[in-house]
This record gives structure tokens, C-alpha cells and sequence, in this order.
């Protein structure tokens, strides 16, 4: 777990220095490993605050005050009383739920219950473990912990702040996440950062979700900074695993052409071929490790088009108010509908495939809603599960997606999935529906392929051809394609001048392979 992810999951800004409160040095914390329940059972060295220092303009004890030798026991309370100063008087608290030190200034940002006041300044000088504080400019800013869960001595009743400290179940704006590879070899198409492009584009103009983007890019790079600039909060990570994943393809890419006739298994997933779309497409599975506090997420592939804004009845129907009534993850209360059922998952819940139909061996993992404790707790297993397979592909289907339904199967074989309404999975293939919250460029995509068959009757990927021949007769495809152009390139735009960019830049495409 990266502790960096959690403040900027979290939206503290980098452009504000931060302090940390520690005992240790700077070398030391770099080299820090912090087990808690949002570890990420990799025990990779250094993985807690390495991206801190990338990420923020961090300040330590040596940086702005002399240390003697022994400071750290001989002068302990002196630098814990400082701390304490500092922590109090900071735009933004962050701490370890279980440090007492911790405890008490988070308690007091949230204010005590009546009759249980306390002094505006403590006088504590004890703390257990490092935490991080920014430096305030205006009073009254709440603070969090970057560890999850109860603080302790609220939850067992010494101290009762006058709200709950632990984030809610049913956390509102929601978090959406998406994940986007980035080789530095090779880069992106210009056809994927514009669908990423439009997808935050529209999430932004038509919802109130909060959008975070997982991505193995580095915080310099052009397209993190365009994220950054336009409301995203971009979290920074490289899995343990992609070098297994680019084995694994090509490996298998060499068996299949051994037979001759090019590799058969690009006719079940293109992506079965390309290392890099297999890396970017498992590194949903890394999304409960990143660094997210929620217990819930929405998760979506980057070619989606948002129309309508997201909230908890969307997403859980009719089972709303009784999962709200009954959920208290934090509290230890927890809850889930049946799978096969529009309500609150205990694994992620999907909507369908091709076909509008309410059956878990049907869904597709191109929008999500991630039960992200679970998802946690189960984290290790599903990837030793998913690299036990030789090729990354299953009976249940290829890539990531046939390993959740395959992994989080029941006892029928059918996967544990909860189901998403078919609004917030609309096909843009399907007919018009003016209630569809979110439309999933499933399969087909805009650029590439859609708009060179609409003015040219041109197939670029045979494996299209059926759906593209339903974009034509029944589908709303073309209509959303219009739309996806407006967003990217303004309402104003020139139709004729739009279409020659596209067939340009399919050419270039083709040219550069």
C-alpha cells in the first residue's frame, strides 16, 4: 500500500508541503514497510513511501531543525510535543488510526459530543507511529487516517466525537476509478487517450463522482498532467506482476504460431495478443491495493461515455434503503444481497454481455461496482489463482474477466456477481435509451472502427463485423459516436472536418505497425 495513493485518492493537493511527524529519518522512512489492512501482501520493500517523495515536496525533522545523535529516545517528548503543535495547527491531519497521538487530533478536528469537551490544546506528548501533516492555512479542516478503520479509543467509548470517524459505507460523491498501462516504449493511441479523454469529459460535465485513475504512468508524464489539470486524482503504480503477464503472452503468442495461420486466440480477445492491453487490463485486480479507503467503488473501462449522473440508487435499486439500513462495514456490520441480484455485492457487481439478460455466466467486467474489503481480503489468492493459468485464459471467457468469473464462481460455476442495471452498462450497439447512465463502447470503438464503417463500409477487425452491422440497423452507435466527437473536440465542430481527422489518423495508425 502506498501511502502516497491514499492522500491523493483522497485529494490533499501536492502543491502543499507536508511534514511528517516521526521518530524515523528521512532514509528510514524510505525504507519502511507498514503491514496493516490495507497491505498489499507483497511486502515489496519500501513500497510505503517511496511515491511520497516523488509525489509531494516532503519536509522531515532534519530538514528544519538540528538532531542531536540520540534524539529520537533522549528527547522524545520534546519532538513529540512539537509534533503536536504542528499537527494541530495543520490544513490537513493525516494519521494512523491506532496511534494515540494520532487519535487525539483527529478526534478534536471532528469535535467532541457535549460534555465531553476538551481544552483547545492538549497536553500530549506520546505517539506509536508516523504520521503525515500538511501545513495549514485556514483553521477548521477535518483530517483522516491513512490506514482505514475506527480509531480505536472513539470506538471503545473513552472519547465520543460528535460524528463518526470511520468513512461511511455508502460513501457519497462516489468514487469512479479507471486504469490506464502505459509502456514508455511504446506509448498510447491517440484513439485510447481520446476515449479516456471523453470519458472523464463527460463524467465531469454529467455527474458528481469523484474520478481517480490508477496508472502505471509517471506523475511528469503529458497525459498525467491533463488528468491531474482536469479534476482527477491520479494514483501512481506498478504492479508486482506485469513482467509475469509479458511472459505469459509471449509465450503463449509463440506456441500459437508454431501452427501456423496466426495466433487463434486473437479470435476469442485481441487483447490475448498484446502484453500491454493484457497488463492494462488486469490492472483492475491491483484497484482494492492501490490505496483507496472506500468500501465501495465504481469501476469502468475507459470507453465509456457517462450521460447521467451516478449515485447509490442507480446503483442498488430497490435494495437501497435496506442495505443503508443494514451496512456498517466500519462498525462491523456487514452486509450483502444474493448474487444473480440488483443490490449490494459481496464480491463486484456487473451487468451483462452482449444480450440484455440477468445471468452471472453473462456479465461483463467493463463496469463494476467493487466490494473493496472483500476484494482486499481475497486479494492474494485471486492472483496466485490467475498465474497458476498458463495462459490467461479460461473456459468463463479471456483475460481478467474469465479470471473474476471463474475465481468468484459458486458452487454452480455461476460467478458470486451482483448485477448492474442494464442503464449503467448500455451497449452503444443497442438501441436508443435516453435512461442509460453510462455507454460502454463494447467491442467496437468510436475512431477505429465505428466511424471508418459508417463512411466507408470499412472493417478494420473482422471480429466487429457482426456488431458493426448492428450499429447500422438497430443500434445507437452512430448517434454516440457524434456525441463522443462533441466532447472531444468541441459542439461547434465541422462534421466533414472531424471525419477526414478520424480516416487520418486510422491511416497514420495503420502505418506506424
Amino acid at each position: 500500500m502506498s501511502v502516497a495513493n491514499v492522500l491523493l485518492s483522497e485529494g490533499v493537493p501536492p502543491s502543499i508541503p507536508l511534514y511528517i511527524s516521526s521518530g524515523l529519518t528521512r532514509r528510514e522512512l524510505l525504507d519502511l514497510e507498514i503491514t496493516h489492512n490495507l497491505k498489499d501482501q507483497t511486502n515489496e520493500r519500501g513500497a510505503a513511501f517511496d511515491n511520497l517523495f516523488n509525489v509531494y515536496t516532503v519536509i522531515c525533522k532534519e530538514d528544519v531543525m538540528e538532531l542531536t545523535q540520540d534524539w529520537a529516545t533522549a528527547e522524545r517528548e520534546v519532538y513529540a510535543a512539537l509534533d503536536f503543535l504542528v499537527a494541530r495547527d495543520a490544513l490537513h491531519f493525516i494519521g494512523n488510526s491506532v496511534s494515540t497521538f494520532s487519535a487525539y487530533i483527529l478526534i478534536e478536528r471532528y469535535a467532541l459530543l457535549p460534555g465531553l469537551e476538551r481544552p483547545r490544546r492538549y497536553a500530549l506528548i506520546n505517539f506509536c507511529l508516523p504520521s503525515v501533516v500538511l501545513r495549514r492555512q485556514t483553521r477548521g479542516k477535518l483530517g483522516f487516517h491513512y490506514n482505514g478503520g475506527n480509531v480505536p479509543i472513539a470506538s471503545a467509548g473513552f472519547l465520543r466525537p460528535s460524528k463518526p470517524m470511520a468513512l461511511p459505507t455508502f460513501r457519497t460523491p462516489l468514487k469512479w476509478v479507471f486504469a490506464i498501462h502505459v509502456n514508455p516504449q511504446s506509448g498510447l493511441s491517440s484513439s485510447f487517450v481520446n476515449m479516456m479523454k471523453v470519458a472523464v469529459l463527460s463524467a465531469r460535465q454529467r455527474t458528481s463522482l469523484v474520478a481517480v485513475c490508477l496508472t502505471t504512468m509517471q506523475p511528469s508524464d503529458d497525459l498525467a498532467v491533463w488528468l491531474v489539470q482536469n479534476g482527477v486524482r491520479v494514483l501512481y503504480h506498478k504492479p508486482l506482476w506485469m513482467a509475469e503477464v509479458r511472459d505469459r503472452v509471449a509465450t503463449q503468442t509463440k506456441i500459437a504460431s508454431m501452427g501456423g495461420g496466426g495466433d487463434p486466440r486473437a479470435r476469442r480477445s485481441h487483447l490475448l495478443a498484446d502484453p500491454d492491453a493484457m497488463i492494462g487490463t488486469f490492472l483492475r485486480v491491483d484497484i482494492p491495493v492501490a490505496g483507496l479507503l472506500d468500501e465501495f467503488v465504481l469501476y469502468t473501462d475507459v470507453d465509456c461515455l457517462f450521460s447521467g449522473s451516478v449515485g447509490w440508487q442507480d446503483l442498488l435499486g430497490a435494495r437501497y434503503v435496506q442495505a443503508r439500513a443494514q451496512a456498517d462495514f466500519a462498525g462491523g456490520k456487514f452486509y450483502a444481497d444474493p448474487p444473480g441480484q440488483v443490490g449490494l455485492p459481496l464480491f463486484f457487481s456487473a451487468s451483462s454481455e452482449m444480450e440484455r439478460r440477468m445471468d452471472p455466466a453473462y456479465l461483463n467486467a467493463g463496469v463494476m461496482l467493487l466490494n473493496m474489503r472483500n476484494l482486499r481480503s481475497t486479494y492474494a489468492d485471486f492472483l496466485g489463482f490467475i498465474f497458476k493459468d498458463g495462459d490467461l485464459d479460461w473456459d468463463a471467457g479471456p483475460g481478467d474477466q474469465g479470471a473474476y468469473k471463474t475465481f468468484y464462481a459458486e458452487g454452480n460455476g455461476n460467478p458470486a456477481a451482483s448485477f448492474l442495471p442494464f442503464e449503467l452498462n448500455w451497449k452503444a450497439y443497442w438501441e436508443r435509451n435516453e435512461r442509460a447512465l453510462i455507454v460502454h463502447f463494447h467491442g467496437p470503438k468510436c475512431e477505429t472502427d465505428i466511424i471508418p464503417y459508417r463512411a466507408l463500409g470499412k472493417v478494420v477487425y473482422r471480429v466487429f463485423e457482426m456488431i458493426l452491422g448492428w450499429c447500422k440497423t438497430r443500434g445507437d452507435c452512430y448517434a454516440r459516436c457524434d456525441e463522443f466527437l462533441d466532447f472531444l473536440e468541441g459542439p461547434g465542430r465541422n462534421p466533414v472536418n472531424s471525419l477526414v481527422k478520424v480516416l487520418k489518423n486510422l491511416e497514420k495508425a495503420k502505418e506506424a505497425k
